[in-house]
């Protein structure tokens, strides 16, 4: 996001104002977050985001990258020092995790979320971030 709030965090660099609630080509505008869940094989505490830039017709995560157009309803937006603090307590409750991971829809557009709520938990606890992308960001983000 520019300091304006227009996105340019993919390289369709649409230019929506999501800090007003303007929807980009991706349908974001604030965070939302589908939900949160443990993988105990994986070691994660996983953050799955809403939206996606593109239309896969094969996609297997359609109802989250194609939000709000599927018309599903998930947990929503969660401020990042909140959603920090119940990935801390998760982690440090489980004993054994050790990576942070955020898979969607498309995570790189929520780029500055991330970077709050990764900077909030490393403040606390030593953890490994996982970001799995489709690398549609552009250079500058």
């Amino acid at each position: 996001m520019d300091e304006h709030g227009r996105c340019m965090l993919c390289e369709w660099r649409c230019g929506a104002n999501r800090r007003d609630g303007e929807r980009g080509v991706c349908g974001a505008s604030e965070t939302e977050i589908a939900y949160t869940s443990v993988s105990e094989t994986l070691r994660s505490y996983s953050v799955t985001l809403l939206c996606c830039p593109f239309r896969c017709a094969y996609c297997n995560a359609y109802r989250i990258s194609q939000y709000p157009q599927s018309g599903w309803i998930y947990r929503g937006h969660i401020e990042p020092e909140e959603l920090a603090l119940e990935a801390i307590s998760v982690i440090e409750s489980h004993g054994h995790i050790s990576n942070l991971s955020f898979t969607g829809g498309e995570p790189s557009i929520h780029t500055p979320y991330i970077e709050e709520m990764v900077r909030r938990v490393k403040e606390e606890i030593d953890v490994s971030v996982i970001l799995a992308t489709n690398g549609f960001s552009t250079l500058e983000h």
